[in-house]
């Protein structure tokens, strides 16, 4: 008979989906020949070239070719135009920027690890990437499994990301879990119990430090950064975020309505 446990706290860390171009019609970054010369850009008055660089989707711009209008305006004869260096630094990795902020949006997603803990048991984690479905179907074991399902704003991200991630994956729910912020019965999601949704102090680490508890890694970081992490720098910030969440569930337990901590029956928290 599989295991059945009371508290499964987990946290999932998400980067930018690979094929939300294809799907959400996101424009391809245009060849360098559909643009005009550098030298022919700055030729121009500053209105000029604002006027010549607004002819492209920002987001289609190539940017070897800023680049090279960057150089071109650097080197000519006079001292370069701080209007034209401006107008160049909005657009110079404006692509990369809104991408990157697809990977906080659960719809535009993809799992980049998860890491979880069993009561008191080690806290453990998965790389997704290529190994996406598999990770997901342990997920799902998990949650199948638990009484409670615990983490920092859980209902609205990291669940949201579990669901749309299966959809996409075709892979069928173990459990029917309940949404509700309040008095959920299944979900014990901390950020909603401790702070609501009226106070300033809101992201998890800094609720770490609000309290005391350590920060076992990535206290300088967030999940946007995600991408830029090596596998071992992900894993590592995962699980301390599932350690910073267990002990705050520890800490918290008993106050603001939530269930009380008892991995054994006999051993009250």
């Amino acid at each position: 008979m599989t295991e059945s446990f009371k508290y499964l706290y987990f946290d999932v860390e998400t980067t930018v989906d690979t094929e939300i171009e294809e799907r959400w019609g996101f424009p391809p970054v245009l060849p360098e020949d559909a643009f005009i010369t550098p030298g022919s850009v700055i030729e121009n008055s500053i209105d000029g070239v604002k006027e010549e660089l607004a002819k492209y989707d920002p987001l289609a711009i190539n940017q070897e070719w800023l680049a090279q209008v960057w150089d071109a305006e650097m080197s000519k004869g006079e001292k370069a135009r701080k209007g034209v260096l401006s107008e160049l630094s909005k657009l110079m990795g404006y692509r990369s920027s809104v991408i990157s902020k697809f990977a906080l949006d659960p719809q535009l997603a993809r799992i980049a690890s998860v890491a979880y803990a069993i009561d008191d048991r080690p806290v453990q984690s998965i790389v997704g990437g290529d190994n996406e479905y598999d990770l997901l179907l342990v997920l799902w074991d998990l949650i199948a499994r638990a009484r409670y399902l615990v983490g920092w704003k859980i209902v609205n991200f990291d669940l949201r990301v579990v669901f749309g991630r299966s959809i996409q994956q075709m892979i069928r729910p173990t459990r029917r879990i309940d949404m509700r912020k309040y008095k959920n019965p299944d979900v014990i999601d901390l950020k909603v119990a401790i702070w609501g949704n009226d106070v300033g102090v809101k992201g998890l680490k800094q609720t770490a430090m609000h309290f005391g508890i350590d920060i076992p890694a990535g206290a300088d970081v967030d999940g946007s950064q995600v991408a830029l992490m090596s596998t071992e720098e992900l894993l590592a910030y995962n699980e301390s975020d599932v350690e910073i969440t267990r002990e705050l569930h520890l800490m918290a337990a008993g106050m603001y309505g939530l269930v009380p901590v008892r991995y054994e029956d006999e051993i009250p928290f």
